[in-house]
């Protein structure tokens, strides 16, 4: 079974911190950086939505992309010995 990280949501515990935090929008995926999360709804600078809170993506907890295979291995062959 493989895990997935699947992108986290804001919600009502989500906290800024000193430096705040980088959201995205669900409609246009663009970016935007707060300070806080007192608000109930936000006005996307991009696509001109107010999006509700628990719908913008936090971008820390976006899933990487996985690599299986570094660059220096060559399937075609076998492994020297």
């Amino acid at each position: 079974m493989i895990a997935v990280n699947l992108p986290k949501r804001v919600n009502r515990y989500t906290r800024a911190g000193k430096g705040g935090k980088t959201i995205i929008c669900p409609l246009c995926n663009a970016t935007t950086h707060v300070g806080n999360f007192a608000w109930s709804s936000l006005l996307c600078s991009s696509c001109k939505e107010m999006i509700p809170k628990t719908t913008w993506i936090i971008e820390d907890n976006l899933p990487q992309q996985l690599e299986l295979f570094g660059p220096e291995v060559d399937l075609g062959t076998k492994p020297k010995t």
